[in-house]
């Protein structure tokens, strides 16, 4: 016989009411669990997106740096560049200026060559000159003040001077013209040849270099000289020196002038 089957009544001491309540409690929990979670939730996404600004931040703040750098190494290049540039350019105007100054140096030294040069040709021809006059016999008279000049007084001295060398210049002067006039009053050419510009025939010719130039042309030509034998050597060497002369003392009386003027 099978035993019977009791069955225990279990009691507790909570009651329906009591029931309610903590299911009321419990759902309260659940959602202020699920708040919390989604609070959460939000927390971890805003701390995510800061994160990522952040990371966003960094790299351009890196970004940044970088072009910094890049902006400064070419900024330091072109300093070293117009530096360098600059230093080529005082290099080569110090060069040019180098270059200038022997130039100048140059130029100063072949200036004073000339100078010298034409000191001593010139003193050499007043030498010659002197000789000249001393052997044609003309002595250059002296005229007032030349002898009282102050030695002191350069333009009084450069005066006296000019003067000197135009006299000497005249004297020269009047030996050539009293030799030429030797000269054409001692022989004359009658040959049968025309003249070499006016086609004159059978005219009292003379010769200035290979052209014959008849009397009749020479009246403008007065340097011109007759050809007859040995005599045309000498003729043409003191025209030679007559045309010197007469230049040189075209020269001196208008220096001397300018002189006057200056005085």
């Amino acid at each position: 016989m099978l035993a019977s089957i009791k069955y225990h009544q279990f009691t507790t001491p909570l009651g329906h009411t009591n029931c309610e309540v903590l299911t009321a409690e419990w759902d309260a929990a659940e959602a202020k669990y699920e708040e919390a979670v989604s609070k959460h939730e939000k927390w971890k996404a805003m701390k995510a997106k800061e994160a990522w600004a952040e990371a966003l931040r960094l790299k351009e703040v890196a970004r940044s740096a970088k072009l910094e750098a890049l902006r400064q190494q070419a900024l330091e290049k072109k300093w070293l560049r117009l530096e360098a540039e600059e230093k080529e350019q005082l290099w080569l105007e110090d060069e040019e200026k180098q270059w200038r100054l022997k130039q100048k140096e140059l130029v100063e030294a072949m200036a004073k060559k000339v100078l010298d040069d034409l000191v001593k040709a010139k003193e050499k021809e007043d030498e010659d000159n002197e000789k000249l006059l001393a052997a044609a016999g003309f002595v250059p008279s002296s005229e007032e003040g030349d002898s009282e000049s102050d030695p002191t007084d350069l333009k009084a001295v450069a005066t006296a001077e000019l003067r000197k060398r135009h006299k000497i210049a005249e004297g020269k002067k009047k030996v050539g013209s009293a030799e030429t006039r030797k000269h054409i009053s001692g022989a004359v050419y009658t040959g049968n040849e025309c003249c070499g510009k006016c086609q004159t025939d059978k005219a009292t010719c003379f010769v200035h270099g290979r052209v014959r130039t008849c009397q009749r042309c020479h009246i403008k030509k007065v340097q011109c000289t007759f050809n007859k034998g040995d005599d045309n050597g000498s003729s043409m060497e003191s025209t030679s020196v007559l045309e010197i002369l007469q230049d040189i003392s075209a020269r001196l009386a208008c220096l001397e002038d300018k002189m006057e003027e200056d005085l």
